[in-house]
């Protein structure tokens, strides 16, 4: 409920996915860290250095509020790009030797947002309180957001994704979706495993994610 009522904040800063926003809100997404900006650039639909496609199990949304079908939807999209900015050589290697999860580097991107978050609200506050309540009100509703967001892995570290936090997005839409990879790992790597290994460092994942 807190992330609805301040949407128009939260929406404003490029690390979080805000929700139920129509397509193309927010823009063109940038690349995640330590990732050629042009990749995606060079592997559009149907170019031979694609993988067939591949569409992944769907996942369950049933114990979603309406009000989070969006972001869920949209946390969806996200860890489909991030695989699909993946060589099958890259997934392969990482679900055959999954990357662990950092503490640093999740305190790292949360200490970062945590700061930009409260700048933000502070200038708004600042605009018609004094200096002492306009930090004081900051701090507060900084904790409050803080609380509702997760670090976001495009995609998840189980479904052969990298230690890097690529957005910020809602806590329980990010804890129902990693959970239901697990079974469907099997079936991707299958199909991973189709393209020769001679082209596997050539060709990038395709594949689709969708909400059932």
């Amino acid at each position: 409920q807190w992330m609805l009522k301040h949407e128009e904040d939260l929406k404003q800063h490029p690390d979080l996915i805000a929700p139920e926003h129509p397509k193309g809100a927010l823009g063109p997404q940038e690349p995640p860290p330590n990732r050629p900006s042009g990749r995606d650039k060079e592997r559009p639909k149907g170019k031979p250095n694609t993988m067939p496609l591949h569409h992944v199990e769907c996942f369950n949304a049933d114990n979603m509020p309406e009000s989070k079908i969006g972001e869920f939807v949209k946390q969806l999209k996200g860890q489909e790009d991030g695989l699909n900015r993946l060589t099958v050589d890259e997934y392969l290697e990482n679900i055959a030797n999954p990357v662990k999860r950092s503490r640093a580097v999740a305190q790292t991107a949360r200490k970062k947002l945590q700061t930009d978050l409260q700048q933000r609200f502070q200038d708004e506050f600042s605009k018609t309180m004094d200096v002492l309540d306009a930090e004081e009100a900051a701090i507060k509703k900084t904790k409050e957001a803080m609380s509702s967001l997760a670090g976001l892995h495009n995609p998840d570290l189980s479904a052969g994704g990298k230690d890097v936090i690529d957005k910020f997005g809602d806590r329980q839409v990010n804890s129902s979706i990693g959970p239901q990879w697990r079974p469907k790992i099997k079936d991707l790597k299958a199909a991973a495993e189709k393209v020769p290994k001679s082209m596997q460092k050539s060709t990038f994942l395709n594949v689709k994610l969708h909400k059932c």
